[in-house]
């Protein structure tokens, strides 16, 4: 299968992977907090990535199961997958938000084990078949769909609920999953190579490139990405309506990142790779400063929904160059079970990060810390600050000479 033709079959795939995702990061928080659920539960969110940790476990079995006599069962795998995750969302209808969180949660829990799953296969398919050129092409072609599909489950989704009831609404989001599946016909062909048909965890950890992979994964998840969870229920707590949430966690942000993704091809063609990374790294710190000074000085709705989603454009850039050294170090024998360990790393820590984000910001409220409503933020974006520069001062520097 030629370069093209893969890359138009992975972004249907790729379009239903955003469009969970971005429902469940953005999305889902800003209902349960419109709907007065605490920010404490809110962060229980975040379990809903679980199946994402766990899928360094099952992935060689599932492997193994692909390649097994030389058949390659990608397609079968992912329709199956992809299916299940529209009945998951169809279902949703029959809860209410406010008095059934947990319950609505439980079911968005089962659609991301199996959208994780499709994830494993569709990883092995990239990095079995696109050199380095190709895997930042895919890089870009993957947030361009993530991003797309954004749009649509934050702005389009969000304003649908003002206009839907409950039961329209989630049949209308399982539709559009369907949709997206039709693309997914073509099917990816791995270039899986005969012998390379036992991966193992074992296999994974004693891989050099996978354990770089996880250093690196382990200081972004705890420098950059420890306030994202509180994003959606900071803009409903500056006074954001859900209408305007939608517009600058969906349009806003979605847009520009799609922007930043395409720049980042750019950018990762005529400089190094690791002065564009370092100078994401420390582009985060004035972003930091900024979302404390709109808290304590400026207060203004307009600039924090500017400043998240500059914020937004300029994490695409990184995650271009993240996706490709990553896939490029996972090549070889175990390919999708080396890149879902290192998800599975980045994943857990994106989830521990979350709940102690949630305590943070429901504690900073119970004190009224600093004398403002929104202490408790300030106090997460404090914390985020101060980590990112001791990354940036003892590590990040090493690890970027690596790559």
């Amino acid at each position: 299968m030629d370069k093209r033709t893969l890359l138009f079959s992975l972004s249907g795939g790729y379009f239903l992977y955003g469009f969970l995702q971005y429902f469940a990061f953005f999305s889902f928080p800003a209902i349960l907090r419109a709907n007065d659920v605490g920010n404490d539960v809110i962060g229980a969110t975040m379990m809903l990535f679980l199946p994402f940790v766990m899928t360094f476990i099952y992935a060689p079995s599932l492997e193994r199961f692909q390649h097994k006599k030389g058949q390659n069962r990608e397609k079968k795998v992912i329709l199956l997958c992809g299916v299940m995750v529209a009945i998951c969302c169809a279902s949703l209808g029959a809860f209410a938000p406010q008095s059934q969180p947990f319950a609505m949660m439980s079911v968005l829990l089962l659609a991301m084990f199996f959208l994780a799953s499709a994830e494993i296969i569709y990883n092995g398919v990239t990095i079995d078949n696109l050199d380095k050129k190709g895997l930042i092409e895919n890089g870009t072609l993957r947030l361009l769909m993530n991003f797309s599909a954004g749009i649509i489950a934050t702005s389009g989704m969000l304003w649908l609920l003002q206009i839907l009831g409950q039961t329209s609404y989630w049949l209308m989001g399982a539709c559009l999953l369907l949709l997206a599946l039709t693309i997914v016909w073509l099917p990816p062909v791995s270039n899986h190579k005969d012998g390379d048909n036992a991966p193992s965890i074992l296999k994974s950890l004693k891989n050099k490139n996978v354990q770089q992979g996880l250093v690196f994964s382990l200081v972004i998840s705890l420098t950059l990405r420890l306030p994202f969870s509180q994003l959606s229920p900071l803009m409903i707590d500056s006074g954001f309506e859900i209408e305007d949430v939608a517009f600058w966690g969906g349009v806003g942000s979605c847009i520009l990142g799609m922007v930043g993704s395409v720049v980042a091809v750019w950018a990762y063609q005529h400089f190094p790779t690791q002065k564009v990374m370092l100078l994401v790294f420390v582009f985060y710190v004035f972003g930091f400063l900024g979302f404390l000074a709109n808290i304590f000085y400026f207060q203004s709705i307009l600039m924090l929904g500017i400043i998240f989603s500059i914020t937004m454009a300029v994490m695409s850039v990184l995650y271009v160059g993240i996706f490709s050294v990553w896939m490029h170090w996972c090549s070889g024998e175990g390919s999708a079970s080396n890149y879902a360990l290192l998800k599975s790393c980045d994943y857990f820590i994106f989830i521990l990060s979350s709940f102690v984000s949630g305590f943070i910001v429901e504690m900073g409220r119970e004190i009224n810390l600093f004398g403002n409503v929104l202490g408790g933020y300030a106090s997460l974006f404090m914390l985020s600050l101060c980590l990112l520069i001791l990354a940036l001062w003892l590590i990040i520097p090493r690890l970027l000479k690596n790559i």
